[in-house]
């Protein structure tokens, strides 16, 4: 018992102790999501004034006036800079003429060059000022060349860069925040005399950041403070290419102070119940011991399958009563044990058999599904090709008639207002028939294949809705067995439906890779997402029907279908198909 009490106090002390640890991880998580906001918000204000300078419609004192919002309205209180496409300076605001006119000796600015892709960097000072920076570095492109960047400086000198990432205000004295950089340095702190100070864990800070993992144990700290609960989170997790993290610490005498009552707790109830177990056994040693060993060595011989050995009786008494009742249970073990041998030869020959069944109906009821997509892709060509062959013929001849008789010159302006009224419905029906051939079944997937498709609906169909759409495609250029290529149509055709119906998005970026041996479908938007759980099983008005057709479409190719959604957070689907063989496009 003491042993157990031991134990169990061991653990409940270390799993107070895991607890507190986990809640300085969750404040370091929660820290890094707020920075992550203000990030994002930034890096959205430098996208918007190089989407400006791509599409060119700007003039000189326009383009000022934005740079100059942005540098008031944002946490750049380091400036702003303009670059061209070789990093040399176009604009500043404000205007310091002592800037070199190459930027390129700066690494973030030549990886942003070379990457084309937003670069945020770490803690360096900035030439010949000597201001200690970090900056966002944010790439644009005309006619698919890079035609410049945007940057944004930081002055980690200035309140209102501490201000804006609102590290969190800490209870205890002994406890606070800090932001780090990918070397360890120390760029914005909640104890404001720690700010460009390199961090006591810099190097492992620095490691974690780069393997993208987070950190939550106890260092020894100096002999004036004692030892520290440090938990740290890459702002990697959230953010792309951002070598920065945020670490919590509390002193450990301040944290673990409930856990170090209840070890106090736990070695004198330990001690309480050792003095009386000592008592108690004592007194039943006197009486038990021998009736007990009896019994202990009958039990030995059930527990080692010895059923027939009868229990002896060692008198009257509790302990006579006992053993009479322990040698019934012998006979009923002995009994109950000849019967579930019984039981389990029949019960294996029931699962056998129930196995085979069930793996024979599982195989016809995979075999009706294919069926089932193939006659309705079947149907969806058929039904297709005699809108496109009859009714959208005898509609554009509809149109061409109403045109010739609007021509006729004797009628009078109501006839031919109602002969134009009528046209107008005619071509409208005509486009509709037309959008309901391409859902139906797109030429493109039959006459180019798969990406060309995907791109082609995904614009006609999001685009007027006023959503950016970005397409990235890789990978081989044969086309894909025509299950497989339909397959994929359809999941993606489903996709894009439910973010014109629901998602409200405003960006979404579909990626396939077409590789040797599997294809990868991946759509992204940043709508108000959704939580899975609750579409996960179809409804009676069909909420969840969609869903469960695209998994059932990828199951039939031995894929994999996930998704990645929260309310407020956007939505990631992501389809991975097994490719076995594929036809050259020429």
């Amino acid at each position: 018992m003491l042993l157990s009490l031991g134990i169990f106090g061991t653990l409940s002390v270390k799993e107070r102790v895991d607890d507190i640890l986990q809640q300085q991880l969750r404040l370091a998580e929660t820290t890094a999501g707020h920075v992550q906001y203000v990030l994002q918000d930034a890096l959205e204000n430098l996208n918007e004034v190089g989407l400006t300078l791509a599409s060119g419609q700007y003039t000189d004192s326009e383009l000022k006036g934005m740079v100059h919002d942005l540098y008031l309205q944002t946490p750049f209180s380091g400036g702003i800079l303009l670059l061209d496409e070789s990093g040399r300076l176009v604009l500043s605001e404000p205007s310091r003429p002592n800037l070199p006119p190459d930027m390129t000796g700066y690494s973030h600015i030549r990886e942003a060059i070379a990457t084309r892709r937003p670069v945020v960097s770490g803690y360096y000072r900035l030439e010949p000022t000597g201001e200690p920076l970090v900056s966002v570095a944010m790439p644009w492109a005309r006619g698919g060349r890079l035609g410049g960047m945007v940057v944004g400086n930081i002055d980690l000198t200035s309140p209102s860069f501490q201000s804006a990432i609102q590290l969190p205000t800490l209870g205890s004295s002994g406890e606070y925040a800090d932001l780090v950089d990918s070397r360890g340095v120390i760029i914005a702190s909640t104890k404001r005399e720690r700010v460009l100070q390199e961090s006591k864990q810099g190097e492992e800070f620095a490691a974690l950041i780069a393997r993208q993992e987070t950190e939550r144990r106890i260092v020894e700290g100096a002999a004036s403070s004692g030892a520290e609960i440090v938990a740290f989170f890459p702002l990697s997790r959230f953010v792309f290419l951002v070598p920065w993290g945020v670490a919590v610490r509390q002193l450990e005498s301040e944290a673990l102070v409930p856990a170090q009552t209840l070890q106090r707790q736990f070695y004198l109830v330990g001690i309480s119940i050792l003095v009386v177990g000592l008592i108690f056994t004592w007194g039943l040693a006197r009486s038990i011991v021998r009736p007990v060993v009896q019994l202990t060595d009958s039990a030995r011989k059930i527990a080692a399958g010895r059923f027939n050995d009868p229990v002896p009786v060692p008198g009257e008494g509790e302990l006579g009563e006992l053993a009479r009742n322990f040698d019934i249970m012998r006979q009923q073990l002995r009994a109950s044990l000849e019967r579930i041998q019984q039981w389990n030869w029949e019960l294996e020959q029931t699962v056998r058999e129930r196995t085979r069944e069930l793996e024979e109906a599982h195989a016809m009821e995979g075999e009706l599904l294919h069926r089932v997509i193939t006659a309705q892709e079947d149907e969806r060509r058929r039904i297709a090709r005699e809108l496109h062959d009859e009714t959208s013929q005898a509609l554009t001849a509809l149109v061409v008639s109403l045109d010739t008789a609007s021509m006729t010159v004797n009628l009078d302006e109501k006839l031919k207002s109602r002969l134009a009224f009528m046209k107008s419905v005619t071509v409208g029906l005509l486009d509709s028939v037309r959008q309901m051939i391409y859902d139906l079944r797109p030429a493109l997937l039959d006459d180019l294949g798969l990406v060309p498709a995907l791109k082609w609906y995904a614009e006609q169909r999001l685009k007027p809705l006023g959503v950016r759409v970005r397409v990235e495609s890789s990978g081989s250029d044969q086309r894909l067995p025509p299950q497989v290529e339909t397959s994929l149509f359809r999941v993606v055709q489903e996709a894009i439906t439910n973010i014109a119906k629901h998602a409200e998005a405003e960006n979404v970026v579909l990626s396939i890779e077409c590789g040797t041996s599997e294809v990868a479908v991946d759509v992204e938007d940043d709508g108000k997402g959704f939580d899975p759980l609750e579409v996960a099983k179809p409804s009676e008005k069909g909420q969840g029907l969609g869903l469960l057709g695209m998994k059932e479409r990828v199951s039939l190719l031995n894929g994999k279908f996930s998704i990645d959604s929260r309310p407020g957070g956007g939505t990631a689907i992501k389809v991975r198909v097994p490719v076995t063989g594929g036809t050259d496009p020429g």
